[in-house]
C-alpha cells in the first residue's frame, strides 16, 4: 500500500474508533469487570457510564461500604445540593465529555474523555479523531499522577480492532503482533497491567479531565444561583431548555469562565454564537447531563454519582514496558510512536 493511502486508511480507522471504549476495566484480585458504553447520540439524556455492572457486585454490595454514603444529602427542592454531592472531594463519580464536529463532509471528527474516580485512583479513556486513543489506570498524590498502568486487555482490544479493519496497513507491526498472539502468550498476559515508564501523557490527560470538571462546576454553580425554572419536570428529573433568553444567559456564564481554562480553548473556539441545548438534573440517579449544540458541532457533559472500585495493580499483575515488549516480541510503545507519526 502506498504511504499516502496507508495514512488515509489509518486515519479512517481512528475516526471509527472515536466512540469505542476500552475492552475492560480489570479489577485485581476479584477479577471483576466494568465495561464503558459508547457516548450516546446528541440529545440523549443517558450518559456514557458503566453499563454492565461487575459480576459480583450484586453479591458483594451488602458487604462493601458505599463510598458515597456520607456525602451531603441531595434535595429535589434545593438543586444546588446535587452539585454539592457530585463535586464533593470524596465523591466517587463517572465523568464523560464528548465533542462531535460534523462540519466537514464525510466522517465526523471529535473527541471523548471518560474518567472514573475512586479515592486517589482514576481510570481514564481518551479518544481523538486526530490521534491514537489513550487508556490508563492512574494513582494520584496531591493532584499529580505518580504512577500509571495500561491494561493489556485494553491494548489488545485496540490492536484487534485496527488489525481487523485494515490488516495491510499494520502488517508486521507491533500492533499486528499483539492482535495475533499465540495462545501461550495470551495466557501469560491475561489480567496483566503494563506500568508506564513515563506519567507525562497520563498527567496531561488527567489535567484536562480536571479542567472540564472545574469548568462545569463553576458554570453550573453560577447558573443554578440564578434560580432558573425547569422547562419540564418528570418525577425527579428536571429539564431546562437552553434557547432564546435562557440560551443567552447560559452563553454569558460559559464565556465568563472560559478564559480560566486555556487548555479547553480549542473546543470553545468551535462555538461562536449563543449556545443551544438542554440541561438535565436527575435526582433519582444522581447525575447531571449538559448537551450543547451549534450548527453541526455538539458538546456533551455527563457526571454520575456512581460507586466504583479501582484497585492499584500490584505484584505479579504488573509488567514493566520491557517485560511486555519481551513477551510480545516487539517494541509496542515505539510502534505506537511510529504509527502516530505516520498518521500526522
Amino acid at each position: 500500500m502506498k504511504p499516502s493511502l496507508k495514512k488515509c486508511a489509518l486515519a479512517l480507522i481512528l475516526a471509527n474508533y472515536l466512540l469505542t471504549v476500552p475492552q475492560a476495566l480489570s479489577q485485581i484480585g476479584a477479577q471483576e469487570r466494568q465495561d464503558l458504553s459508547p457516548v450516546p447520540q446528541f440529545g440523549s439524556e443517558q450518559s456514557s457510564q458503566p453499563t454492565s455492572e461487575r459480576s459480583s457486585q450484586s453479591q458483594s454490595s451488602s458487604q462493601q461500604e458505599d463510598p458515597n454514603k456520607d456525602l451531603p444529602e441531595i434535595k429535589l427542592e434545593q438543586p444546588e445540593t446535587l452539585l454539592t454531592a457530585l463535586y464533593h472531594d470524596q465523591a466517587s463519580v463517572v465523568m464523560n465529555v464528548a465533542l462531535i464536529d460534523g462540519r466537514s463532509n464525510g466522517q465526523p471528527k471529535g473527541r471523548t474523555l471518560v474518567t472514573i474516580k475512586d479515592g486517589d485512583m482514576r481510570y481514564l479513556h481518551k479518544t481523538d479523531s486526530h490521534a491514537l486513543p489513550f487508556t490508563a489506570m492512574m494513582k494520584l498524590s496531591d493532584g499529580k499522577v505518580t504512577a500509571a498502568w495500561q491494561a493489556v486487555e485494553d491494548l489488545m482490544g485496540f490492536a484487534k480492532q485496527v488489525a481487523n479493519s485494515q490488516a495491510e496497513a499494520v502488517k508486521d507491526t507491533a500492533l499486528d503482533k499483539l492482535a495475533h498472539l499465540d495462545e501461550s502468550k495470551t495466557t501469560a498476559l491475561k489480567d496483566k497491567f503494563v506500568a508506564l515508564d513515563s506519567t507525562e501523557q497520563a498527567q496531561t490527560s488527567y489535567q484536562i479531565s480536571q479542567d472540564w470538571q472545574a469548568f462545569y462546576q463553576a458554570v453550573l454553580t453560577e447558573w443554578l444561583a440564578s434560580q432558573p425554572q425547569p422547562s419540564k419536570k418528570d418525577g425527579q428529573v428536571l429539564s431546562y431548555e437552553l434557547s432564546d433568553e435562557a440560551g443567552k444567559q447560559w452563553t454569558a456564564i460559559m464565556k465568563k469562565h472560559q478564559a480560566d481554562f486555556p487548555r479547553l480553548k480549542e473546543t470553545f473556539d468551535l462555538f461562536t454564537d449563543d449556545y443551544d441545548g438542554t440541561i438535565s438534573l436527575d435526582y433519582a440517579n444522581k447525575k447531571i447531563s449538559v448537551g450543547l449544540i451549534q450548527g453541526k458541532v455538539a458538546l456533551e457533559y455527563h457526571l454520575d454519582l456512581k460507586a466504583a472500585s479501582l484497585t492499584e495493580p500490584t505484584g505479579d499483575a504488573v509488567l514493566s514496558q520491557a517485560q511486555f515488549n519481551e513477551i510480545l516480541g516487539a517494541d509496542w510503545f515505539q510502534g505506537l510512536i511510529q504509527l502516530e507519526k505516520l498518521i500526522n
